[in-house]
């Protein structure tokens, strides 16, 4: 773990050197995420206490769909959005949980608003995939969906 902390380390230090607006652009929305975890764990919401699980996997949909879409925006050299849905798919839950009254609605409606947000992005983030998938296929119709293979073997 140590050792992959330094390799990135590295190469942000790199990317620092090159270009420092840009690097601080790009790290913004992986930032962003982290303030929400950090606000949540500050709050000690029901979710971060009981659930941890849809926590954890909750903001690391977040983060996979982030760095998808930096990679495919890095790919077709196309501009970088630094918000998009998912950041604010990631709030809900702080925002629930400031907005109910007491601690049995948050115990109820906290951990719920939680599981729509992991399936919301669930959907959106194979909705990515389905997209470029249907792009790269129509780019390339000798190519089977389910089969990686030519139509014509």
């Amino acid at each position: 773990m140590a050792l992959q902390m330094l390799f990135a380390l590295d190469n942000i230090l790199d990317s620092f050197k090159k270009n420092a607006l840009k690097t601080l652009y790009f790290l913004l929305p992986p930032a962003l995420i982290l303030v929400s975890c950090s606000i949540t764990a500050f709050l000690e919401t029901e979710t971060y206490k009981s659930h941890f699980v849809l926590f954890v996997l909750m903001h690391s949909l977040c983060f996979n769909i982030t760095y998808y879409r930096l990679m495919v925006s890095n790919m077709t050299k196309s501009h970088f959005r630094i918000l998009s849905v998912e950041n604010f798919v990631a709030a809900i839950p702080v925002m629930v949980h400031l907005s109910t009254k007491d601690k049995v609605e948050r115990m109820v409606f906290e951990p719920l608003a939680t599981v729509l947000c992991c399936v919301l992005l669930y959907l959106i983030y194979y909705l990515h995939i389905g997209l470029l998938s249907r792009q790269f296929l129509s780019k390339n119709p000798q190519l089977s969906f389910w089969f990686i293979k030519n139509k014509a073997n």
